[in-house]
């Protein structure tokens, strides 16, 4: 009886974890999509980034989640940056949303 408690704990750990990662992706995405329309942008690509495909210029946990972004600002044309969201310690709990811009298109 024991072995069952211990796989029952460990499918509901994974369904936990799993439930978690597609919140987490779907919640990203929402909020690109949010800032993006908040600023008046529009998104042409959004590549989420892992965490050792992160430029080394930009400091962050395997919480928050990058994407490195393309879009067209109006009034100043193509630009490509990357998009940092939630907090260093709290993730997607944390709303916020840092931007770095490389060179203009």
């Amino acid at each position: 009886m024991d072995i069952f408690y211990a796989i029952l704990i460990g499918a509901l750990c994974l369904g936990g974890l799993l439930y978690y990662r597609l919140w987490e992706q779907k919640e990203a995405y929402r909020r690109l999509l949010r800032w993006a329309d908040g600023n008046e942008y529009k998104l042409e690509t959004a590549v989420p980034r892992r965490f050792n495909e992160r430029p080394a210029f930009m400091s962050s946990s395997v919480l928050q989640v990058v994407f490195h972004v393309r879009l067209r600002a109006p009034g100043i044309g193509p630009r490509e940056g990357w998009v940092r969201m939630g907090g260093y310690f709290s993730g997607l709990l944390s709303d916020t949303i840092d931007v770095f811009w490389e060179q203009a298109v």
